[in-house]
């Protein structure tokens, strides 16, 4: 699926922001709220050709340029660095995957942390005092291998979480 990337900064550096959108609309408004556009700059944007739009921008805007790429990657969640898998559903597996971890919330004692379909059979009690995010990531270090984190609850609802919102 199409998505679009919006960045800006100053030309011959890396880009000061970068963040990918399901819509070009979203993409405008997202640069418009960094660099608070005039109404040509918007134009500009709008002028979409060729999958690909820029404006240059005025010194006091905060960069020298800003611009949006249409982009067709299985992973957009890549092109923003506080974004992850949790906020694109519609990219992500709706099941767990061979070797995917889950964290299982049981009603009647300690969470359990499995993975999905592994043979031979890995699993963890939650003991009081365990770092979940420190075991999941030392299991996949260990494993050379970072599959997706999901969560089971005792009602049978299954999330894709991100291993770092279990850092807290």
């Amino acid at each position: 699926m199409t998505h679009y990337i919006a960045m800006g900064g100053e030309h011959g550096c890396m880009p000061d922001n970068c963040q990918a959108y399901e819509s070009l609309e979203n993409a405008i408004d997202g640069l418009d709220c960094i660099y608070e556009l005039e109404e040509w700059q918007l134009d500009n944007l709008k002028e979409f050709s060729g999958g690909h739009s820029s404006t240059e921008l005025r010194r006091d805007q905060g960069g020298a340029y800003c611009e949006i790429s249409s982009c067709d990657c299985s992973e957009p969640w890549e092109h923003g660095e506080m974004d992850g898998p949790e906020n694109w559903p519609d990219y992500v597996n709706v099941e767990p995957e061979e070797g995917d971890y889950i964290i299982e919330s049981t009603v009647s004692g300690p969470d359990i942390i499995s993975k999905y379909s592994d043979s031979p059979p890995w699993r963890h009690k939650i003991q009081e005092g365990d770092n979940i995010y420190k075991i999941i990531s030392d299991e996949m270090e260990g494993g050379k291998y970072w599959p997706n984190v999901w969560t089971l609850s005792d009602h049978g609802n299954l999330s894709l979480i991100s291993l770092e919102s279990l850092k807290e």
